[in-house]
Parts: C-alpha cells; sequence; structure tokens
C-alpha cells in the first residue's frame, strides 16, 4: 500500500523474521499459530513499517521465560540500532529495569517517579517505589527514631539499630521520637562469615525459614522476633532450616519512609 518495492518488502520482511525468530512460520496462517508466536507477528508488523516511534503495550507478556528474556535483548538492540523511540507499557519490573533508560513509574493512574533505572533502584521517591523494584522485594520494618546521647537510632520490639552517620541527616533527625518506616534490600544484609568489617553495620539475630537455592545465590527468608524478611547470600554459604543465624544490616544503605506519607525521608 505504500508503494514499498517488491524487493525491498522481501529484504524487510526476512530481515525482521530473522530477528524474530519466526523464518519457519511465514507460511503459516494466523489460526494455527500460538500465542507468543502471534505475538512475534505482531512484533514483526509493526518493526518492518520502520515508524518514527514505536508503542509498545506489553508485547512479551505471552512469551515464555526464555523466549522472554530473549527478545529484551534483541529488543535493546534493536532500538540502538533504529535510534527510534520506544514506548514500552510493562508490569514487569525486570523488563523495565534491564530495557528503560527513562522510566516512568506509575500507580493509580499517577506518576511516582521518573529517572533512570540505578538511580529509582537507589534512591526510590516512596515507599511503593522502593517495593516495587527490586527481586526480590525490599524488607520494610517498622518503628522509631530515637537518640542515644550523639547516636541514631532506630528501634523496633525486637532489634535496636544505630542508623549510618551519613544519613544522620537534619531531615531524619525532624523524625526524632516520631514512627518511621526503614527499607534494606536482601543484599544488603550479610551473614557473619561473608561479612566485611563496617563500622556502619549492626548485628541481628535470626532463624531460618526456608531456603530458595538460585544457582549462584541463595534466597533465605528468616524471622527475627516478630519480623519476616529475606536476605541473599552466596550459594556457597550453606545454611540450613531452623539454623540460627547471625546477621549485619549494612546500615548506610538503609531507606527511611514517612509512615504516613510513605514518602522518602
Amino acid at each position: 500500500m505504500r508503494k514499498v518495492p517488491r524487493e525491498e518488502i522481501a529484504s524487510r520482511i526476512q530481515d525482521v523474521a530473522h530477528l524474530l525468530d519466526i523464518s519457519d512460520i511465514l507460511n503459516r496462517k494466523p489460526g494455527v499459530l500460538s500465542g507468543g508466536q502471534q505475538q512475534r507477528v505482531a512484533l514483526g508488523r509493526a518493526i518492518v513499517r520502520r515508524p518514527n516511534i514505536f508503542l509498545f503495550d506489553e508485547p512479551l507478556s505471552n512469551l515464555d521465560a526464555h523466549s522472554r528474556a530473549k527478545m529484551r535483548t534483541e529488543l535493546s538492540r534493536l532500538h540502538t540500532r533504529l535510534a527510534t523511540t520506544m514506548i514500552y507499557v510493562t508490569h514487569d519490573q525486570l523488563e523495565a529495569m534491564t530495557m528503560g533508560e527513562k522510566i516512568v513509574l506509575m500507580n493509580n493512574g499517577r506518576i511516582q517517579q521518573i529517572g533512570d533505572p540505578i538511580t529509582i533502584y537507589e534512591k526510590p521517591a516512596n515507599r511503593f517505589v522502593a517495593g516495587f523494584f527490586g527481586n526480590p522485594p525490599i524488607n520494610f520494618f517498622s518503628g522509631m527514631l530515637e537518640t542515644d546521647g550523639t547516636v541514631l537510632l532506630f528501634k523496633t520490639a525486637v532489634f535496636s539499630l544505630a542508623v549510618a552517620q551519613h544519613a544522620n541527616t537534619s531531615k531524619l533527625l525532624e523524625y526524632k521520637n516520631k514512627p518511621v518506616i526503614m527499607g534494606i534490600r536482601p543484599e544488603h544484609i550479610y551473614n557473619a562469615p561473608n561479612y566485611v568489617e563496617n563500622p556502619l553495620s549492626v548485628e541481628v539475630k535470626a532463624f531460618a525459614d526456608v531456603i530458595e537455592p538460585m544457582g549462584p545465590e541463595t534466597l533465605v527468608y528468616v524471622t527475627s522476633g516478630e519480623h519476616d524478611y529475606v536476605v541473599r547470600f552466596e550459594s556457597h554459604n550453606r545454611v540450613q532450616v531452623g539454623q540460627s543465624l547471625k546477621l549485619y544490616f549494612d546500615m548506610s544503605k538503609s531507606l527511611f519512609f514517612d509512615s504516613e506519607t510513605e514518602n522518602l525521608i
């Protein structure tokens, strides 16, 4: 319809079919294609037109995990090669983190934060953003900020943690004797054999509840009194269910949120 020469049509189709790994199904009818194959064809129909902007609405949702990982890489390569703007809607935080140059995170129709993936991960604007990014999710603890002489402490019914000096800002001190929410990611909690000495870390006792070996790492779901949370260990650290653990919280990586607004302090 756009009067593209036949030779170029054939060339574009073959290039895109090869990119999407659907060269062997080009002669099949739509009704005999699987959901994943239909999704790839829909992608191909968009790519082959070489538009000025791509609008993707969860294009990989019908693919299996292996195909989804492959297509993420291919779409990123395509974006680099075409230098074309892509607006990509997804509920998958992994897709957003790995593919997005700029992320607009929304909740209930409202923008929560705009930024590059690393900034959003390390400096989330609020509790929702912090909880959305990261797998396994960030751990949250409810408690009070108090002072012990010159030391600012985060206290719960189970433990008392010294807040890292760099986080001991005037803004945080405004919350003295007030309830706050502390967030710390599983990778910032260490077990004793793996622990590198850090004056900003605090020892916490815990018991292992559930062990999830993931290959290069092991996720350990633990309890400390009333608190349930998850830590990430390297796989060579063998842990047994019911085992008593000494954990170290790297408080220099902790985040604090207002209990009412849930915004980052």
